[in-house]
């Protein structure tokens, strides 16, 4: 009979030599009773496939079919089958290292086994998560109960290359021009910065700018896709692919569009990223072909559209923009933009030049003046302008030396717009003063010249400025000159130059100590000063007089004095005698109130004078917020009239004095004037105000119709009178106005005297006093007690406008507010309409009501589809009420026919407009077409469709605009399948290298967008992909004649090869002296894979060790954008080639060169020793394989079959079960099993008897 014995497998063991192969054979036959075979011999390998892989992505990829290297994650699965006669009993997966080890999943002594999932059968699943990256070659070995196993169908061999981490974007920064780069920061950082420093010019974004990323991945990253969040956590730009870059270093370019199109369409956000400074954070999601996903996050951008202007500055300027300068050095100005400048004006003036030259009532107006290109050149000269650029320098000077010391730098720039939208102005002003050479500037900073200084309460004050030079002052002095003598000055000049100042003498002398030395640029140095003064203690005796003082500072030998003169400050204290009444009850004692404030402590005193005869003198008290005193009745009840005076001088001296004649009376005093109407109450035309008039004791006889004064305003003299309606015999008098047409108070108000007594009197008890009643003042007046609102005035239209589209366009769908302005607040109830006209396409249209705010009525106005007018003219026809109304709060009706309602309805030759003019267009407009004008380099013509290209430009067909109606159109073109777009009107357009996806579309002043067509896929590549490595499927081992090996090219992207294509890889062996080239030909890629692969079969003779690649040939092979490149030499091939795997090729079989037991050749055979050890020994080392050894008798041994003869007979492939020449046959059909036994199935068939086994003495070995 014939054994199979796979090399290594539980049943086997095994000792291994150089040459040498020993086997110990372990056989399961075995004889009992000399009758059947007992345990059978299973000598038939089970079967085992490998059919899917199941990658990190989910994806399925059929083995059967699939050529190339397969990407995978950290975690794949394996499905396949496993089929034996008998039972498949395990599966054994291996990763072959590549030092030649064996890591297996079974071994106890793994430092990483393999994990199984499921168990081998019919079917298996098996999934593998490993730790490491790269190569992974696994070998899958199946073998049955009796340790079969076939190198053709048990045992399978998978190549992958794992990525177990995702990609990583290491970098991300802003790239706001080619090659100017800007990093992203806190939240914190950014708002610290002042958009209005050049310094910061690229930390603020507008307009458009770029993201710039770095990926750090270990084979070919395949997607990036960036989000931008406000400092809310809204999302401001939601998962945008790279527009730009390349794998590994991918671009984002954001627009303006891109920006506000996300808020736009999620109104309910409601953000607003038009203006304003926003804050975005960014995150970017990559993905690697294996399928790894991974998000990265970084810092914050600053989104501020208002940035974008020119920024005028000097480098020597300093605070308030002032710019201390000695005589003949330059100015150095600066203009910068973060897109580029187009024009730059500047000039200098004297203060008066500026004033009296540029029109405008202040500098800021001035300085808007100049922010136009005819009104800077006539003002300010011909532009500076030199090459465009995003930073200008000039260098200047007055240009008249006899403009003085101080003179103003006047600058004016414009912006050019990298879009080529409109360009932004800006100026600024600035103020020089030019310092005398070799000595040092003192500026006096608080208080200004010829001044009253700011003196505390406590007579504190300051003197604080600083001195320039440039090397620093080593000396500052104060003097001041009592009594303001102006001939002491020369005298006080030549003491501060003393080493040691004077003493003793008039005029007081002080040390300053120079403030620490600080850059004030242009090589100047400040050192700032300050010296606290008390008016009082300081200037004894000249408090409040002028004062006059003499400043020096010396540096090094260079001196400068001048002089500095305060005002005196003679300044009288304030009173106020408010509070005070001046009509008192006879019977009663009053408080005299009032406030007063002046410098120091105060003295006050309160006095009563007669002419000139002072009758009683009162000391006042503070009581927190005011001065008082109680007069008693006792010093007033004698008298009708009493004139206080009030004297206050503060601790300078100053004095102030303040009168006031008080009326002491038993006639009813008038207290307050109040309404029974709630306050706010609005009376409209011929209602009736009903006020009441409170006095201080009840008034007995009404003599006629006294009158109560009434003014509109706090400034209407123009009295309005309300009739006396009754109330005699009480304290409480009413009155009553009756309102008349055109009649407005915001708040009435009474007058000073309220009561016009001219047509009656007003009497107390007392008999015989009459007359006018005493009152005690404006706070007992109407407007103090009650606002009252008299409105006998019909509401007008004083504005029309509408608002909803700065373009003035309106298209369909889009609400048009109209706003009418009227006089007054405006009361509306029903459902009035505004009528419209000029409107194509709709049948009386008409705005509805809305709402109203305040004086404002608003109507709105959606345009269906298929309206629009002929350019802006749309235009209001009047209002409809339509059964409602429209009042003012006092309900007084609005008229449209009023003739003063012009701004609604204009007149019959002159219609009113609306502000702004308005147009209405709910027609799209047609999509443009794209045309071919280059491609690949070649003329084009049609439209322009989806492909991989190595050039391509192409122009959009705007024809048809000229038949749609409405408003202006603009073409616009995207790259990016609609996410942004980019404005065309003429010229062609060449397509940047990456991938696009380009649609087109046309937009109108309205805002209407034309049907937008399926985004064409294009992608423009003009560069061959780049190798990255060479890989080969097989393991690294060494392999015989007839064993093919297949190459993978792993390119950065995908190949494929043409009909005809004659593409090798040459390869060698690597020792010394082989210079046979052996060809590996391509095998056909279709374009599917970045891979191309190799074949080669080892042919015989073939000894390489190692196998490496000489060159490589590429005839015939493209990428997807038709790119070719020729091949590649050994040089470029570098560190892409294989020597890592350690391939050899050793196409010479090892020849048998000895045996033991010796053999015999003929039919004798060599008899096996009780040992039952077979050693076999080689020309070379060999390695474990599988092979047949025929064991058999000399003669007379039968394996019996187990079944009929004829049936034996019938079975196929009878020779194949032909043992030996002897022409002994031998089967197991027909066997039974019971247990773990087989047995023969005796009831229909027969076993031949037999009684020789394993352990006769006749058994020999045939080779």
């Amino acid at each position: 009979m014939r054994i199979r014995f796979k090399i290594g497998n539980q049943k086997t063991c095994f000792a291994k030599e150089a040459g040498t192969i020993v086997l110990l054979i372990s056989l399961l036959i075995s004889c009992t009773g000399g009758v059947g075979l007992g345990d059978t011999v299973d000598l038939a390998a089970p079967v085992l496939t490998v059919d899917t892989l199941i990658d990190t992505r989910g994806n399925e990829i059929n083995l059967k079919t699939y050529r190339g290297l397969i990407f995978v994650g950290a975690e794949f699965t394996f499905k396949g089958t496993a089929y034996d006669n008998k039972a498949a009993e395990r599966l054994v997966v291996e990763e072959l290292l590549p030092d030649g080890s064996v890591r297996r999943n079974r071994s106890t002594l793994d430092e990483e086994p393999l994990p199984i999932l499921g168990k081998p059968g019919n079917q298996w699943v098996l999934t593998i998560r490993l730790k490491e990256d790269g190569e992974r070659t696994f070998r899958f070995t199946l073998s049955d109960h009796a340790g079969n196993i076939s190198a053709e169908s048990s045992v399978k061999q998978i190549t992958l290359m794992v990525d177990t981490d995702g990609p990583a974007v290491t970098n991300l920064e802003i790239e706001r021009r080619p090659g100017i780069r800007y990093p992203l920061k806190s939240q914190q950082e950014l708002e610290d910065l002042d958009a209005s420093d050049y310094i910061h010019i690229d930390a603020f974004q507008n307009e458009s700018f770029t993201l710039k990323g770095t990926v750090e991945e270990s084979f070919i990253p395949v997607a990036a896709e960036l989000t931008l969040k406000d400092e809310n956590g809204s999302i401001v730009i939601d998962n945008m692919e790279r527009n730009g870059g390349g794998p590994f270093s991918p671009a984002w370019f954001i627009t303006h569009d891109d920006i506000i199109n996300y808020s736009n369409n999620h109104p309910e956000l409601g953000r607003d990223y038009s203006t304003g400074k926003h804050y975005f954070r960014a995150e970017v999601e990559s993905r690697d072909q294996a399928g790894n996903v991974n998000t990265d996050f970084f810092g914050y951008l600053c989104w501020y559209p208002e940035s974008d202007i020119p920024r005028p500055s000097v480098d020597q300027a300093g605070k308030g923009n002032i710019v201390n300068i000695a005589p003949g050095l330059p100015i150095s100005i600066w203009v910068s933009d973060d897109d580029s400048i187009a024009e730059v004006y500047f000039a200098f003036f004297t203060l008066s030049e500026w004033e009296t030259n540029i029109p405008g009532m202040d500098d800021e107006a001035r300085l808007e003046y100049l922010m136009n290109s005819s009104n800077a050149t006539a003002k300010l000269g011909p532009s500076r302008i030199g090459a465009p650029g995003s930073i200008q320098r000039f260098f200047a000077t007055a240009d008249d030396p006899g403009k003085g010391k101080n003179v103003l730098l006047a600058i004016s720039a414009k912006d050019r717009k990298s879009s080529g939208t409109a360009g932004v102005w800006k100026a600024a002003l600035f103020r020089v003063n030019y310092l005398e050479a070799d000595k040092p500037s003192i500026v006096i900073q608080s208080p200004q010249e010829n001044s009253i200084p700011q003196i505390g309460n406590d007579g504190s004050f300051t003197i604080s400025g600083y001195v320039l030079d440039i090397a620093g002052a080593d000396r500052i002095r104060l003097a001041w000159i009592p009594g303001n003598d102006a001939g002491k000055v020369n005298e006080t000049k030549e003491g501060l130059d003393q080493p040691t100042l004077p003493s003793g003498g008039t005029i007081k002398y002080w040390e300053l100590i120079p403030g620490p030395m600080s850059d004030a640029g242009d090589s100047l140095i400040q050192q700032d000063f300050s010296k606290p003064f008390n008016i009082f203690s300081d200037f004894p005796g000249e408090e409040r007089d002028p004062k006059l003082f003499v400043l020096y500072a010396s540096s090094f030998g260079g001196v400068t004095t001048r002089t500095f003169r305060l005002s005196g400050n003679n300044v009288k204290p304030e009173i106020d005698l408010a509070a005070t009444s001046d009509v008192q009850d006879i019977l009663q004692d009053f408080v005299f109130r009032f406030t007063a404030t002046g410098i120091g402590n105060l003295d006050i005193e309160i006095q009563e004078i007669q002419g000139i005869s002072v009758i009683h003198t009162y000391t006042p008290e503070f009581t927190g917020t005011e001065w008082s005193r109680l007069i008693p009745k006792a010093d007033t009840q004698d008298k009708e009239r009493a004139k206080y005076r009030v004297t206050v001088t503060d601790q300078l001296g100053n004095t102030n004095f303040a009168d006031i004649t008080v009326l002491f009376t038993e006639i009813p005093i008038l207290l307050h004037i109040t309404s029974g109407m709630s306050n706010g109450s609005i009376t409209k035309e011929s209602d009736s105000v009903i006020l009441y008039a409170e006095f201080s004791k009840p008034v007995q006889y009404v003599n006629g119709t006294p009158k109560l004064r009434l003014g509109f305003t706090p400034e209407d003299t123009s009295w309005k009178l309300a009739d006396y309606t009754g109330g005699a015999g009480t304290s409480i008098l009413a009155f009553t106005y009756h309102v008349m047409s055109g009649d407005y108070s915001a708040k009435l108000h009474s007058a000073a005297s309220p009561i016009e007594a001219a047509s009656g009197n007003i009497s107390a008890v007392i008999p015989g006093i009459g007359g006018t009643p005493a009152w005690t003042g404006d706070s007992g007046s109407l407007q103090k007690n009650k606002t009252l609102v008299v409105d006998g005035i019909a509401p007008l239209v004083t504005a029309m406008d509408v608002s909803g589209q700065s373009s003035g366009w309106y298209a369909g769908r889009e609400t048009l507010t109209f706003t009418l302005t009227l006089t007054e607040n405006a009361l509306v109830s029903g459902s009035p309409k505004l009528v419209l006209s000029g409107i194509t396409g709709a049948a009386s249209p008409a705005a509805i009501f809305s709402r109203t705010d305040g004086q404002n009525i608003l109507f709105t106005y959606t345009p269906e589809a298929g309206e629009y007018t002929a350019g802006k003219t749309l235009r209001a026809e009047g209002i409809d009420l339509n059964g409602g109304s429209i009042t003012d709060y006092a309900e007084n009706s609005f008229d449209e026919n009023a003739a003063a309602n012009t701004a609604l309805t204009g007149t019959a030759a002159n219609p009113a407009s609306l502000n702004p003019e308005t147009g209405i267009d709910a027609v799209p407009p047609f999509t443009p077409g794209l045309k071919q004008v280059l491609v690949n380099g070649e003329p084009g013509s049609g439209n322009l469709v989806s492909g991989l290209f190595k050039s391509l430009s192409f122009i959009l067909d705007a024809s048809a605009d000229s038949a749609d109606p409405g408003s202006p159109r603009t073409a616009q073109y995207s790259l990016n399948g609609g996410m942004s777009w980019i404005g065309w009107t003429t010229g062609n357009i060449a397509l940047p290298g990456g991938a696009h996806q380009i649609t087109v579309r046309a937009s109108d002043a309205a805002g209407n967008i034309s049907p937008v067509p399926t985004p064409l896929a294009i992608t423009v590549n003009g560069t061959f992909p780049l190798l990255d490595r060479i890989i080969c499927e097989q393991p690294a081992k060494t392999y015989p004649a007839g064993q093919e090996l297949v190459f993978n090219l792993v390119f950065a992207d995908k190949v494929y090869t043409l009909p005809g294509t004659t593409a090798t890889i040459t390869l060698k062996g690597g020792a010394s002296g082989d210079s046979q080239n052996r060809i590996a030909g391509v095998i056909e890629q279709l374009g599917d894979a970045a891979t191309l692969a190799f074949s080669y079969t080892i042919q015989a003779g073939d000894v390489m060790s190692p196998i490496t690649i000489s060159s490589v040939d590429l005839s015939g092979v493209q990428d997807l954008y038709g790119n070719t490149k020729s091949g590649y030499t050994a040089a470029e091939l570098n560190d892409k080639s294989v020597p890592d795997q350690d391939l050899k090729a050793d196409a010479i079989p090892p020849v048998i060169s000895s045996y033991s037991p010796v053999h015999f050749s003929g039919s004798s055979g060599s008899i096996i020793g009780s040992d039952r050890k077979i050693t076999l020994t080689y020309s070379e080392p060999v390695y474990k394989e599988s092979g047949i050894i025929t064991l058999r008798p000399a003669a007379n041994w039968h394996i019996p079959p187990v079944i009929a003869e004829a049936e034996f007979l019938n079975i196929p492939n009878y020779n194949a079960l032909v043992s030996d020449s002897a022409g002994y046959k031998k089967t197991t059909q027909g066997l039974n099993v019971q247990g773990n036994t087989y047995v023969p199935d005796t009831d229909s068939k027969y076993v031949l008897s037999f009684n020789l086994g394993l352990d006769n003495a006749g058994l020999r070995i045939f080779f």
